[in-house]
């Protein structure tokens, strides 16, 4: 571990680039999210109920947050890398410093939603009803599955920034573009079989929106990230500094 920690200081010596924008931008897409239902509902007199369910169905805490975080970790691999092997770093203490750093941030990303959570619980939705947190994917009303849910979204995430960022180092844009639409191909052509596939709707208990079991879905989810990390590994470690 002490061969980590300079790097893991490293990677958070710009702590608004990392903790601090955590914080922000979760704060920030939940806030949003309960300014639009707000406005629906006082200013624009929407039923409560039919605005609070379009609020557990909204994917701002999904998306801004995760793509800040893939933003943010492609941004360690690909700037940090040449200053920490010149400081004499070697690339597998900067890998998995840097993996270490990522596990950080999104337990810290985790812990920042599953708090607005329990406040959101406790003052009855903002006082106004409105679920600005409990989104279905996240929480469905509780705060380990939030943990849970958003600490593995929000670190695979930051995986495949991570993975990309050292494609683009080791082989350059022509590779990073050629990876990112296999990505995309693989992403869409998976989507396609699990809608296919699918046993049910989710609606039944003890499955997940794919209709899938729940159990399976989580395991896979938590399974993504440590593949990630080992490809990454796997590239990474044959990357030159130009």
């Amino acid at each position: 571990m002490s061969r980590l920690t300079p790097v893991l200081k490293l990677n958070t010596v710009n702590r608004f680039a990392g903790t601090g924008m955590v914080i922000t931008v979760i704060a920030v897409s939940g806030l949003l999210s309960l300014l639009v239902g707000a406005v629906l509902h006082l200013v624009l007199d929407a039923p409560a109920e039919a605005v609070a369910a379009g609020l557990r169905h909204n994917q701002v805490l999904y998306w801004w947050p995760g793509i800040a975080l893939l933003i943010h970790a492609a941004q360690v691999i690909g700037t940090s890398t040449p200053l920490a092997l010149a400081l004499g770093a070697t690339r597998r203490s900067m890998w998995w410093g840097s993996v270490v750093t990522f596990v950080l941030l999104a337990l810290l990303a985790a812990a920042v939603l599953t708090a607005f959570l329990l406040v959101e619980g406790a003052t009855g939705g903002w006082f106004l009803g409105l679920p600005a947190f409990d989104v279905a994917l996240f929480a469905a009303g509780s705060p380990a599955r939030a943990f849970l849910v958003a600490f593995l979204l929000y670190l695979g995430a930051q995986m495949v920034g991570a993975v990309f960022a050292t494609v683009y180092v080791r082989g350059g844009p022509v590779a990073l573009t050629l990876s990112i639409i296999g990505t995309v191909v693989t992403t869409l052509a998976v989507l396609v079989w699990v809608a296919a596939t699918a046993p049910g709707s989710g609606a039944a208990a003890g499955t997940g929106a794919t209709g899938f079991p729940e159990g399976l879905v989580l395991l896979l989810a938590a399974a993504a990230p440590v593949l990630l990390a080992l490809l990454g590994w796997g590239l990474y470690r044959r990357v030159s500094v130009r």
